[in-house]
């Protein structure tokens, strides 16, 4: 086994790692949203307050933005896996784990947002540290060439 074929095996590992670790992101929008939804379903009243929706207008606001994020958010563990199930197979990956690495740093920038707003933000953002830190990492890793690579 070539020091390529070892780095090809360690690849797909690290990428489905990396896959397992985001499903984080999509598990603080759907804490967030099920928050948010018992917000909306248990208002507070407040006896002064005329405006339209009362105290809880953010969270009826927040509740369609946060599922579209979550099904947003469910895509990049998909892409990690598809990247993970591609170069186990043999085949090339090209540019798909950087653009997943990508899309989960964005969908980051969200989620940490989403995760002050919870009871216990603090290890829900560690985790999202942590998957940030595994995406880096997945991508750093050497690939090997593939079967589509010329043969030297």
């Amino acid at each position: 086994m070539t020091a390529t074929d070892r780095a090809g095996q360690r690849s797909w590992h690290w990428y489905g790692v990396a896959g397992l670790a985001s499903v984080v992101v999509p598990a603080v929008f759907l804490r967030a949203l099920r928050l948010a939804e018992w917000q909306v379903s248990h208002p507070v009243i407040v006896p002064d307050d005329g405006s339209p929706g009362g105290g809880n207008m953010g969270s009826v606001v927040a509740v369609p933005i946060l599922g579209l994020a979550l099904l947003a958010g469910l895509l990049i563990p998909v892409l990690w896996g598809a990247a993970a199930v591609r170069a186990r197979g043999g085949r090339t990956v090209g540019t798909l784990p950087t653009l997943t690495m990508v899309l989960q740093g964005v969908g980051l920038l969200f989620a940490f947002a989403a995760a002050r707003a919870l009871a216990h933000g603090l290890p829900w953002g560690a985790a999202l540290v942590a998957s940030g830190l595994l995406a880096v990492a997945a991508v750093r890793v050497p690939r090997r060439p593939g079967r589509t690579a010329a043969v030297q």
